[in-house]
């Protein structure tokens, strides 16, 4: 055997118009990072390329760790107790926040080694009521039915899907604000409890307005608040540590 010679894995994500020249590259590089991690360390994974078929993240092992390499994945796959099977568990975590359908894991030689699905969480309680999703639009597109379905990205990774039925609004949100920093969408629908929270329901959730958002930075903001004659944050020492402790965020 060629001791310079490599073999390459795959991990293809699957998801409704998704290749490499729309796969958000920061989203891209954590994929790749979890997706080295699950080859581990010791197989000396190098990254190769982003191929098409979806979006298939090629990373290469030196052929002689191929069938230690193909051992480990398969392991890490079907064995929870195995110390590489929590990056499974990181990929199922990415895939539903992203509203992607599957990520498949495929050994040297194109074969399927193990199909990765997103877990949705239990949905535990459901109201209907207006509310509120701010965020970033990541994608719209047309439904068979006519209608246009909306995906926004929240500020902690979580991506919700919410149908818009007037096309003009749908329209004007996407020539306004796609991929172009946060919006606020009024929705009125279906709204479910889970194990991970509140999230808009995805067939049963529909738009009805947006408003823009402000879109400074924290700091600048609070830099603003602190200039209001009487504002009670101009007391305060640290104004963004104040503010994250109101909101329950950890630094």
């Amino acid at each position: 055997m060629n001791l310079n010679s490599t073999s390459v894995f795959a991990l293809r994500i699957d998801g409704d118009n998704l290749s490499p020249a729309t796969f958000p590259m920061e989203r891209l590089t954590e994929y790749m990072a979890i997706f080295a991690k699950l080859i581990g360390a010791d197989n000396q994974p190098v990254f190769k390329e982003v191929s098409k078929g979806s979006a298939c993240v090629d990373i290469t092992v030196p052929a002689l760790w191929e069938t230690r390499t193909e051992q480990s994945l398969l392991r890490a796959a079907n064995d929870p107790s195995y110390r590489n099977h929590k990056y499974i568990n990181q990929l199922e975590e990415h895939l539903l926040k992203d509203g992607y359908k599957s990520a498949e894991l495929l050994n040297a030689r194109k074969q399927l080694i193990f199909l990765v699905t997103p877990q949705a969480a239990k949905i535990t309680h459901s109201v209907w009521q207006e509310g509120e999703i701010d965020g970033e639009i990541i994608g719209i597109q047309r439904g068979i039915d006519d209608t246009m379905h909306i995906k926004i990205r929240d500020g902690t990774g979580l991506v919700s899907n919410v149908v818009c039925k007037d096309l003009a609004l749908a329209l004007e949100i996407a020539q306004q604000h796609l991929c172009r920093g946060t919006v606020r969408l009024l929705v009125d629908g279906k709204w479910n409890r889970t194990t991970k929270g509140w999230k808009a329901d995805t067939k049963q959730c529909e738009v009805t307005g947006y408003e823009s958002l402000h879109d400074a930075p924290l700091t600048q903001i609070m830099s603003e608040l602190r200039q209001i004659p009487g504002n009670g944050w101009q007391k305060i020492g640290n104004i963004e540590q104040a503010w994250r402790e109101l909101r329950g965020i950890s630094v």
